[in-house]
């Protein structure tokens, strides 16, 4: 009766240690599973944010890409008329030569 005893009691107390031994594994176990729902929140939020930047920088992209496109019209426009301008004061000179210049008979009507 008394080995009974012993050997009862010894099964108790294994059985006692091990449950021990899973709770407080279920316990550590429990809080790793809530530290990975939270980094996977967290990377969640993250990985929206960078979806959100990436839409933003592609927005800004195309608007940099128009506007560069804008100035190499206008920059090609200016040159345009500018060299219209000098045409224009080309023709504007020589017009001016050609009426300040006196003719042939008034050249002779005007010489001694």
């Amino acid at each position: 009766m008394r080995i009974e005893r012993l050997i009862y009691s010894v099964l108790i107390l294994g059985a006692a240690t091990l449950a021990i031994v899973n709770w407080r594994r279920a316990a550590l176990f429990k809080a790793d599973n809530e530290e990975l729902r939270s980094q996977v929140e967290m990377l969640q939020a993250e990985a929206e944010s960078s979806g959100r930047l990436l839409e933003v920088t592609k927005e800004n992209t195309q608007k940099v890409r128009a506007q560069a496109k804008e100035l190499v019209r206008l920059r090609n426009e200016v040159a345009e008329l500018r060299r219209e301008q000098e045409k224009t004061e080309e023709v504007a000179t020589t017009v001016a030569i050609l009426t300040n210049a006196p003719s042939g008979a008034e050249e002779r009507a005007a010489a001694p």
